[in-house]
């Protein structure tokens, strides 16, 4: 296995290569099959850079709330490093919206309040802000202080629009109230939405919980006691992440369970 500093000289040679081979600004990180984090880091770093210096912090927010977020839903350790320099690109309205997801999953609840409430002011007539948005940030907030009941709860008005829109990380209140329901100890509730999210993958796109629905819908159908369904699900997921980085916390775990499984 290669050390850190090999697999960092590797990446950026590759690196390298890709800026010559594509104009950077255009190209997205395919977060959906992660070849590699530090790979995807690299990227990240890049746009941000570019858009800096071509005088668009917002872009350059954008690019490293996605950033953040995605490391916390991967469990990756530099996940709050990445959340907090969004804080200092002046963030437009998406960064701000992804920017307070990741600080609500990493249980970080009062920075992930003050920016929904920075939301709440600035688009109080936005119908997506106020019915999904900021009910998926109190929910995730709800969930991770480990009351998953109100989680649900929340999100029941965000249903009629969780279909409206599409982005690196659409279809959140889908994904949040699954979890939600896992962690109620309901897998048949927590399958369902799981399945509306692969049944909706135009949606989804190359959304990095795409992938990982197939995780939480296995884990969902070994809770339900359905051990075929749940083995299929994560061979599903293990076939997409076949050339992720073996030490991704989420992807170990996914293994570790698999196995229990077999």
């Amino acid at each position: 296995m290669l050390s850190d500093v090999g697999r960092l000289a590797d990446h950026q040679t590759r690196l390298t290569s890709a800026r010559s081979a594509r104009p950077f600004w255009l190209a997205t990180p395919a977060v959906f099959q992660p070849a590699s984090e530090i790979l995807i880091f690299l990227y990240i770093q890049r746009a941000v850079e570019m858009a800096i210096r071509a005088g668009e912090p917002a872009r350059a927010a954008q690019w490293e709330a996605n950033e953040a977020l995605r490391a916390t839903v991967v469990g990756e350790p530099r996940a709050l490093e990445l959340a907090q320099r969004v804080l200092q690109l002046n963030p437009g309205h998406d960064a701000t919206y992804v920017a307070a997801l990741a600080f609500a999953n990493l249980g970080d609840a009062r920075r992930a309040r003050e920016l929904s409430q920075q939301l709440n002011r600035q688009f109080p007539l936005d119908t997506l802000v106020q019915e999904s948005e900021l009910l998926t940030i109190q929910a995730v907030i709800d969930f991770r202080q480990g009351f998953p009941t109100r989680a649900i709860e929340t999100l029941k008005r965000a249903s009629q629009y969780e279909l409206r829109y599409a982005d690196h990380f659409a279809l959140q209140p889908v994904y949040v109230r699954g979890e939600a329901y896992l962690k109620a100890a309901q897998g048949q509730q927590a399958a369902a939405e799981f399945q509306k999210m692969l049944a909706h993958h135009g949606i989804v796109g190359n959304s990095i919980t795409g992938a990982l629905a197939h995780l939480q819908l296995g884990r969902a159908q070994a809770m339900m006691g359905d051990k075929t369904a749940a083995r299929k699900s994560y061979q599903d997921f293990l076939a997409i992440w076949k050339d992720a980085d073996p030490d991704i916390p989420i992807y170990r775990q996914a293994k570790a369970e698999y196995a229990l499984l077999r």
